[in-house]
């Protein structure tokens, strides 16, 4: 019933009942019509408390319900996009000493260090192609002896200062100068610069040298801060330490402990750098004297990344929440002859048989865990020359075992080893003092001593390895592994010329027409005439046997999975590991698609 209440008598005093009624709350029956909205707010007052508490949940069904529909309309047509902050920290083994591209190419840290802080001409993507990175633009001359390049206008260094085609020509002619003794200065040998105005510089070599735009991407120095320096003071100035580049990071502060041993190093963002500019606030290094103290700050949480992990410490950090990144690198690992310090090795039937006794394939599985491909000779996926079908001999025991007995090697009752002319069949094989070097020479020990040959291991510390065994070439065999770098250029690895230090030819191998081709190869950048070359050089060298090539290892690089937006899978050399950083995030925003 409709409230209403008696009036008394009426003005008129006639006693007729007056009816009041709340005109919020009837509804005329003569006329229908869609209440008010302030007059929802009795409805209430007809519900019974179980249609009252019916009508909440459905309210609040309904409510949840669009809610999750936005929610998931929302999700449906936004994704996660990197945004400005945060930070990455790597651990890494050693110190830096020379954050300077002129000295850099000695220490693993160095180059690390000096990639992020400095720039160069041309740099390389991620993709691994040469491109623009301070320059312009450039020329390459038709014949292949002059270089042209025009610098960006907007080019500045971390202080401030305009860079010039002059700081180039600077870090080039101080490269070339022997008073400073840096390790790049074969690759500029010969090389005249000249400036030509402020952003313009060229470069003319005495002959046509492929590989030359690869030595491009070196490292520019301010020549109004170096110039300064002495030579005989340049590998003390703290600026080594505390670099002024042009790259798209900048030096922000360095922490030691108490014994002045440095412990950790900080970067941040260059604002007034001319690329794209990174995501992360600050990139850091914090520095161990050991793989394992390195490895636990990871596993502790204490660091983002490690800048290498070893193949037996990777089960360690088969962690949830660590990605391991397998990254393949223009290295190889190969057993390296110097047939001058063994006679019987200057016997090509006994170096075949060592060949074909070794199953390349049992390494890969039991050292690598099959993270590591086998290789046939010194060419790789990816470079100029490479044929995945070559393959000179196969891993056959029983061969090698006939190549030795008919060559005369004999292997008399109850001995253990092979005798020719009351000789011994004896060799001696050196390696690096590193876990998976020692392994590999033990398993290739037993292959050789499964077919009568006697061997002999020899394990060199790597501090001694450069100085006491490679230096004067003092071995019979060398387990080694050898980085080709970012161009196939084979003439430093292999050319009779470099067979003695500081060339990288670890064999005594010289041959004229090998050394022709490869001479003919570094000389032109048609890319059809090198793979020719380099085809007709591989032929040679399985000919005559100068090495025993086993696998090309990959780089293990683990990263925290907060970190997004690392996209490489092969790298040139370690550093490279770096490239594509201003892509790296860890902190991520909604945005629509």
């Amino acid at each position: 019933m409709l409230p209403y209440q008696r009036s008394s008598e009426n003005g008129n005093g006639n006693g007729k009942i007056i009816k009041k009624y709340d005109s919020n709350l009837v509804f005329s029956l003569s006329q229908t019509r869609i209440p008010r909205l302030k007059q929802l707010k009795y409805i209430f007052r007809f519900f019974s408390n179980k249609e009252k508490l019916e009508t909440k949940i459905v309210a609040g069904v309904c409510i949840i319900s669009l809610l999750l529909f936005s929610f998931s309309f929302v999700w449906r047509h936004t994704e996660a996009a990197p945004t400005k902050g945060g930070s990455y920290t790597e651990a890494t083994i050693g110190v830096p000493q020379y954050i300077n591209p002129i000295l850099a190419s000695s220490n693993d840290i160095d180059v690390d260090l000096t990639k992020l802080v400095y720039s160069g001409l041309l740099k390389y993507n991620q993709r691994l192609e040469l491109e623009p990175d301070m320059a312009e633009n450039f020329q390459i001359s038709s014949d292949q002896k002059i270089y042209t390049f025009k610098l960006k206008s907007s080019l500045k260094w971390h202080d401030g200062e305009k860079i010039t085609a002059e700081d180039i020509a600077f870090t080039i002619e101080t490269i070339q100068n022997p008073l400073y003794a840096s390790p790049l200065e074969p690759s500029f040998r010969g090389v005249i610069v000249k400036q030509l105005d402020d952003l313009t510089v060229q470069f003319i070599l005495n002959k046509p040298f492929a590989p030359f735009l690869h030595s491009l991407n070196i490292g520019i120095i301010p020549k109004h801060i170096w110039e300064t320096i002495p030579a005989q003071n340049f590998k003390l100035a703290e600026l080594n330490l505390k670099p002024i580049g042009s790259g798209m990071w900048k030096f922000d502060s360095l922490k030691k402990d108490k014994e002045g041993n440095l412990i950790s190093y900080s970067l941040k963002p260059f604002s007034d750098f001319y690329g794209t500019k990174p995501y992360l606030k600050h990139f850091n290094f914090k520095f161990y004297s050991s793989p394992e103290a390195a490895t636990q700050s990871l596993l502790d949480k204490n660091v983002d990344g490690l800048s290498f992990l070893s193949k037996e410490k990777k089960q360690i950090l088969n962690k949830k929440d660590i990605s391991i990144y397998n990254l393949h690198l223009p290295q190889y690992t190969a057993i390296f002859i110097n047939q001058n310090k063994n006679e019987f090795l200057q016997d090509k039937n006994i170096r075949l048989a060592l060949a074909t006794s070794i199953s390349k394939q049992k390494i890969v599985l039991d050292i690598f865990h099959g993270e590591a491909d086998v290789i046939e000779g010194p060419l790789l996926p990816g470079l100029p020359g490479f044929d995945a079908s070559f393959k000179p001999y196969n891993f056959d025991k029983n061969e090698s075992i006939k190549i030795l007995e008919e060559a005369g090697w004999k292997l008399i009752t109850e001995q253990t080893y092979r005798q020719k002319n009351e000789k011994i069949l004896e060799v001696t094989l050196t390696t690096v003092d590193t876990e998976e070097n020692i392994k590999t020479s033990e398993l290739i020990k037993n292959f050789w001593e499964n077919i009568g040959i006697k061997v002999n291991l020899n394990i060199a510390p790597v501090s001694n390895i450069q100085k006491r065994i490679i230096k004067p070439r003092n071995y019979e065999m060398l387990l080694f592994g050898e980085i080709l770098g970012s161009d196939p250029d084979l003439f430093p690895f292999w050319h009779s010329s470099q067979n003695k230090n500081p060339g990288l030819n670890l064999t005594d191998f010289s041959n004229k027409k090998a050394d022709a081709l490869l001479e003919q190869a570094r000389q032109t950048i048609d890319i059809n005439e090198r793979t020719t070359k380099y085809k007709e050089f591989q032929e040679i060298i399985s000919e005559n046997i100068p090495a025993i090539f086993l696998f090309q290892p990959t780089y293990s690089y683990p990263l925290s999975k907060k970190l997004k937006g690392f996209e490489l899978n092969r790298i040139n050399i370690t550093s490279d590991r770096l490239l594509g950083n201003e892509k790296w995030h860890t902190k991520t925003r909604r945005r629509w698609k």
